[in-house]
């Protein structure tokens, strides 16, 4: 063992003489045959390790790949405002819209999903707007979720509440005094799909919405909305 450290801690000059000699010295006794020495064995087994190695990744990589693309895309998230353009003490309504494919659903949000009781661990919706200079948020209103069986998540008399379909949350936002500018609220959406059978790993999305700020009396709203977005917000809340 202490004969084939000191060899392998040659420098790469001396090992090239050393092996040199060796291997001629070799030829002359066994008839042309060499020995290969400890060090040239060590290479060539991690050679052999790393190229086992790419062959396994590159095998699975596929399966990997076509397993992870098929339990993308089930949601579509998207965000839009009431009114593209807004003056200071207005107030405007931004659609979180979470579109669910068929036998599809994500979890409810925490207030909703608290009300059922169930033994069951999982990921709550959460929609949360960053911080904008001159816009003042309310709380989000969420749409009412529906029951569904956990039996999937291993408790077969159990429910969770959750969106499915189109489900349309609503953030009220009150445009402040000093507001100008063309203001761009970050927005970001987690949420978890699950269908009858599996749920996949929670998502987060980040949207993006903006609302130009023009001065009182000059706000013509800007590109309308579509009334039917805005339908299910409550206004007296």
């Amino acid at each position: 063992e202490r004969h084939q450290k000191s060899v392998c801690s040659i420098s790469k000059r001396k090992t090239r003489q050393f092996r040199t000699r060796s291997s001629k010295r070799q030829s002359e006794l066994r008839g042309g045959r060499t020995r290969t020495g400890p060090c040239v064995v060590r290479w060539a087994m991690h050679r052999l390790f790393l190229g086992v190695v790419v062959f396994i990744v590159g095998f699975l990589a596929g399966p990997v790949r076509e397993a992870w693309g098929a339990m993308e895309g089930h949601v579509t998230v998207s965000a839009v405002a009431s009114k593209t353009q807004a003056a200071p003490g207005d107030q405007i309504v931004i659609a979180v819209i979470l579109d669910h494919e068929e036998h599809w659903h994500s979890q409810a949000d925490a207030a909703q999903q608290k009300l059922v009781k169930n033994n069951v661990a999982v990921k709550d919706t959460t929609i949360e707007p960053a911080a904008a200079k001159g816009l003042k948020f309310g709380p989000v209103q969420w749409p009412p979720a529906v029951l569904v069986s956990a039996a999937a998540l291993g408790d077969p008399t159990a429910q969770v509440a959750v969106f499915e379909g189109r489900a349309i949350a609503y953030i009220p936002v009150v445009i402040e005094a000093g507001a100008s500018g063309t203001v761009s609220v970050p927005i970001e959406v987690m949420y978890q799909a699950c269908d009858d059978a599996i749920c996949e790993f929670p998502v987060t999305e980040k949207l993006t919405v903006e609302v130009a700020i023009v001065a009182p009396g000059a706000a013509g709203g800007g590109v309308p909305a579509d009334a039917g977005t805005f339908a299910g917000f409550d206004n007296s809340i």
